[in-house]
């Protein structure tokens, strides 16, 4: 802990983002007794293979199971595809996911409650506790979230990023088949995913709007600098002028003379 203080106070960390990190490390150490950190090297790797896949399967299949994509799939594949989630925990108040992020992974709530804000990012519409799932939609089809989540509680959450997934597809192309058929088909998920691409669409109108705006803005105030900086020089004579009509002067004051 000390090193960890020492390595934050080096790089300027602020005073309540160093707060969080004790906070966080703490929270480890009382879960895990610094045997394993969440997320870094486990414990089983120097295990047989197939007694890894028991022991993830048995931790991991009463979330898996509960996934609509990944209900009707059989037990070979939730045994190699246990191996690829990673178990992460959360401080309270801390933020898992935010809208509008590309979508890439899907959680499962092993402890704790989680919270799901609003457009407004303040409203809570839903708290999630033990078995509840969300980002599965990004997982298949990698589109951007559409509600912020963060940590009510301290949590325990599982992982399965998108590539992982994939990995895990290339062996069991049937089952590869059978979870896009799930995603496209689900009328849950085919809601979610409307709404994610109405989500993107409005984004960018509201960007495009603003872009346009910024635009004219900008070309209004070249305009306007233009415009003053024709009037200061409008009245002005360039040096060649001055001369042209001093020379003009002389000739015509030479030619007088010269027919006086």
């Amino acid at each position: 802990m000390t090193a960890v203080q020492e390595f934050m106070a080096e790089q300027n960390l602020s005073r309540t983002l160093m707060a969080r990190t004790d906070s966080y490390l703490a929270m480890l150490w009382r879960v895990h007794r610094g045997e394993a950190i969440p997320g870094g090297k486990r414990l089983i790797e120097d295990m047989p293979l197939s007694l890894q896949q028991d022991v993830t399967y048995e931790e991991t299949k009463d979330y898996l199971e509960k996934v609509p994509i990944f209900m009707e799939t059989d037990a070979s594949f939730l045994r190699e595809l246990s191996l690829k989630t990673t178990s992460y925990l959360f401080s309270p108040g801390d933020f898992i996911v935010y809208a509008g992020d590309m979508g890439r992974e899907m959680y499962c709530v092993r402890r704790g409650l989680v919270e799901v804000i609003g457009d407004d990012d303040f409203t809570v519409v839903a708290t999630l506790g033990p078995g509840a799932y969300f980002g599965e939609i990004g997982l298949i089809f990698g589109e951007n979230r559409l509600a912020t989540v963060k940590a009510k509680t301290y949590c325990e959450i599982l992982m399965l990023t998108k590539p992982e997934l994939d990995e895990v597809l290339a062996n069991f192309p049937i089952v590869a088949r059978q979870i896009y058929e799930a995603g496209v088909n689900n009328e849950h998920l085919r809601d979610v995913r409307k709404a994610a691409l109405e989500s993107t669409k409005a984004a960018v109108r509201r960007l495009s709007i603003k872009y346009a705006q910024e635009s004219s803005s900008a070309r209004a105030s070249r305009t306007s600098h233009k415009s003053k900086k024709n009037k200061k020089t409008s009245g002005r004579v360039s040096p060649e002028m001055r001369y042209t009509t001093v020379f003009k002067q002389f000739s015509r004051r030479g030619t007088s003379a010269d027919f006086g």
